[in-house]
C-alpha cells in the first residue's frame, strides 16, 4: 500500500520517481486503477448534477411564463394567443387552435431541446432525436389525451414543478451508478493510450517494450490529469475531458521515460 500513496505522491511532487510504476505488481495496479475510477466518477457525478439542475430550472423558468389556460371536457382552453416559450431544454407551443403545423413544431426538437406541443385536444411531446433511438426503432414522439390526465391547467404545472428538487441521498445515489462508466472510461483512455505508445516504441530502442509495463506506467501517469480535470469539472461541468487526460498522460509519460534504457 505504500508504493501506492508514494506513487500518486510523486504524481505531484517527484515526476521522475514515477518510472518505478512500471515495476508495480499487479494487484498494486489494480487497486490503484480502482482508485481513480473512484475519482474519475466524480467528474461524471458533476456532469450529471449540473445538467440535472439546469434542467430544474428550465422547467421552472417555462411553468412560470404560461399564461392561463386549463381543460374542459377534454379541449384546451384559454384567452391567451398562440405564443412559444424557449430555453436551453424545452421549447414550449401553446397553440389552443391546433394554428401551427405539427410537422414544423417537430423541428424543434434539436440538439439537446425537448419539444411540447400544447394543442386543442393533446399535448404532443417529441424527444431530442439521436442516432441510438432512431437505431432503436424507440419512439420519440409522444401523444397524450387531456381526458387521460387529472387536472391539468397552468397553475398545476407550477405547483408541480416549482416542487421539484433533489434529495442528499440521490447524490450517493448518482455516484454509485457513475462508477461503471468511469470504469469503462478509464480502461478505455489508459488501454488506447498505452496502445499508441506500445506502436511508437516499436520504433524506438531504448524505450520499454512490454505491454504491461507501458500500461502500468501509462495507469500512474493518468493520476495527476484526472484530479486536475476532476476539479476543472466543478467550474466547468458538461465538458469531455477525456482528450485533454489523454494528451496530459501521453505528454508525462514521454516525459518522464525519454532517458531512461530498458535493455
Amino acid at each position: 500500500m505504500a508504493d501506492i500513496i508514494n506513487l500518486f505522491k510523486y504524481s505531484f511532487t517527484d515526476l521522475p520517481k514515477l518510472k518505478k510504476a512500471s515495476l508495480l505488481s499487479w494487484n498494486k495496479t489494480i487497486v490503484y486503477f480502482f482508485l481513480l475510477m473512484f475519482t474519475l466518477a466524480i467528474t461524471i457525478t458533476t456532469d450529471f448534477w449540473t445538467f440535472s439542475d439546469n434542467l430544474i430550472s428550465d422547467a421552472q423558468t417555462i411553468s412560470n411564463r404560461l399564461p392561463k389556460f386549463e381543460v374542459k371536457d377534454g379541449q384546451l382552453q384559454t384567452e391567451a394567443e398562440p405564443s412559444i416559450f424557449q430555453t436551453n431544454y424545452f421549447i414550449v407551443t401553446l397553440d389552443p387552435k391546433n394554428q401551427r403545423d405539427l410537422n414544423e413544431a417537430e423541428t424543434d426538437a434539436s440538439g439537446q431541446a425537448t419539444a411540447i406541443i400544447l394543442r386543442q385536444n393533446e399535448i404532443h411531446i417529441i424527444l431530442p432525436s439521436s442516432n441510438i433511438s432512431e437505431n432503436l426503432d424507440q419512439p420519440s414522439h409522444l401523444t397524450i389525451d387531456y381526458q387521460d390526465l387529472g387536472s391539468f391547467n397552468n397553475k398545476s404545472i407550477q405547483a408541480a414543478f416549482n416542487r421539484l428538487h433533489k434529495p442528499g441521498w440521490l447524490f450517493l445515489v448518482t455516484y454509485l451508478v457513475a462508477l461503471l462508466p468511469a470504469l469503462i472510461n478509464l480502461l478505455y483512455m489508459t488501454l488506447m493510450v498505452a496502445l499508441i505508445i506500445k506502436i511508437v516504441n516499436l520504433f524506438s530502442k531504448n524505450q520499454i517494450q512490454y505491454f504491461g509495463q507501458i500500461y502500468k506506467s501509462v495507469l500512474v501517469c493518468s493520476t495527476s490529469p484526472i484530479i486536475l480535470t476532476t476539479l476543472l469539472a466543478f467550474i466547468f461541468p458538461s465538458f469531455d475531458y477525456t482528450f485533454i487526460q489523454s494528451l496530459m498522460t501521453c505528454i508525462l509519460y514521454y516525459h518522464i521515460n525519454k532517458r531512461t534504457d530498458y535493455k
